[in-house]
């Protein structure tokens, strides 16, 4: 009897938390980069390099707009997504905001692909602990680091309210790149890094565009994707 109320009380208590909007955390890092992983892909265009992530079985990936842009104007000539598996797949732009620095990638295969989910709803918070995976200067593939969240309020771009500021390390071919928090969602995409020493030395601070924000974007060009909340 008494196994059985202890089990019925957390149950409740989880119903409370979650009614009350508390940031339950379910994973350890090995998990989240385990069931995520492989919907982490390289971009490689004829202009750079960058990193991406699957966001619908549909073959719907998100990245940075600058990572397929060749100027500020124009799109790369051609984009390479490659897989966890070496499977390379051409990718063609649906959609681009040069000022959200988000674009959307399409490709087309008969593979069942590994979906990572948006976190559409809460912020993370000061503190909080997040996992980013990327493609640090396009030869380091699939690279996992953590850090916490540093900041809620930069501002740093006009078309944003805020980003957000983390120790999460990322360097050139990071851009685009999924972070994720404890519950194994994305909480924003890695846009830019912060350098000195004349832009030759990164400072080790990565500045994150907010998924919430991304989401909305997303749901303006009527992309649908897992997390989609309307």
């Amino acid at each position: 009897m008494l196994y059985f109320r202890k089990h019925i009380f957390g149950l409740l208590a989880l119903v409370i938390s979650i009614s009350l909007g508390v940031y339950i955390i379910f994973n350890e890092p090995i998990d989240i980069v385990a069931k995520n992983i492989d919907s982490v892909v390289n971009i490689t265009t004829t202009d750079g390099i960058g990193t991406g992530v699957i966001i619908s079985s549909k073959g719907i990936i998100i990245t940075n707009a600058h990572v397929v842009l060749k100027d500020a104007t124009t799109l790369t000539d051609k984009i390479t997504v490659t897989f966890t598996n070496s499977n390379e797949i051409a990718g063609i732009v649906l959609y681009y905001n040069k000022d959200k620095d988000l674009a959307v990638i399409k490709i087309e295969t008969k593979d069942i692909l590994s979906v990572s989910k948006l976190e559409c709803v809460f912020k993370p918070k000061l503190g909080e602990t997040v996992i980013a995976v990327g493609n640090p200067f396009g030869t380091l593939s699939w690279t996992v680091t953590k850090g916490i969240i540093s900041s809620l309020t930069r501002e740093l771009l006009s078309s944003y309210p805020i980003v957000y500021q983390s120790d999460v390390l990322a360097v050139s071919g990071n851009s685009g790149g999924p972070v994720y928090n404890l519950q194994g969602k994305i909480i924003g995409l890695v846009f830019a890094v912060w350098k000195y020493n004349g832009g030759s030395t990164f400072s080790g601070h990565t500045f994150i565009l907010p998924a919430i924000d991304i989401c909305k974007t997303l749901n303006y060009w009527n992309i649908q994707y897992e997390g989609r909340n309307t």
